[in-house]
């Protein structure tokens, strides 16, 4: 099983993903041939002292340990003949590093808490008919810390623009298409 947060190295670039920390989708998305006797990339995890989003990060984006502090895991044992850890390492720190600086937003708001409230985001329209950007408000009532799992939570309606009767109403949602309003 891969580990938060996973990447694939290759000879001149990193592959890492905000979705996923599967290597096998990671190798998917980026169209990278697994087939070879000796691989042409290096699976690396590089994993916190903790797998909960909300003991990684507090609510302003900063970091609760040290990238550091992180554990730094090659998941294969065949390796290619460039890969040489002194170098690549701190390349694959470097490029988690940027990962989470560009996609801090979206971290932060993976970690919704209960209670916490939130609204729609625009892109949420192409994806649901009642909690979409129509909604301006609604209440977190379950939320999954675990990183693996964490594309589901079950808020309430609270406030609708366009179907009011839809108030008080419970749906299991995607949380990257939310975005905080105001903490529990």
């Amino acid at each position: 099983m891969c580990n938060f947060k996973s990447l694939v190295l290759l000879e001149k670039d990193v592959c890492i993903l905000l979705d996923t920390d599967s290597h096998s989708e990671i190798l998917r998305k980026f169209n990278i041939p697994d087939k070879k006797e000796v691989p042409d990339f290096v699976k690396i995890e590089i994993i916190p002292p903790t797998q909960r989003i909300e003991e990684i990060f507090n609510d302003s984006g900063e970091y609760l340990f040290p990238l550091e502090e992180w554990k730094y895991v090659v998941d294969q044992d065949i390796l290619p003949p460039w890969y040489v850890e002194e170098i690549d390492r701190p390349r694959a720190f470097e490029a988690v590093k940027n990962f989470f600086d560009t996609y801090k937003e979206e971290l932060i708001y993976y970690n919704f808490k209960v209670g916490d409230l939130v609204t729609a985001k625009l892109k949420a329209k192409d994806f649901y008919s009642i909690t979409n950007d129509k909604m301006t408000l609604a209440r977190v009532l379950y939320r999954d810390f675990d990183i693996m799992k964490f594309d589901r939570m079950e808020i309430e309606v609270l406030e609708h623009s366009t179907q009011p009767h839809s108030q008080n109403e419970k749906y299991v949602v995607n949380p990257k298409y939310f975005k905080l309003v105001k903490r529990a």
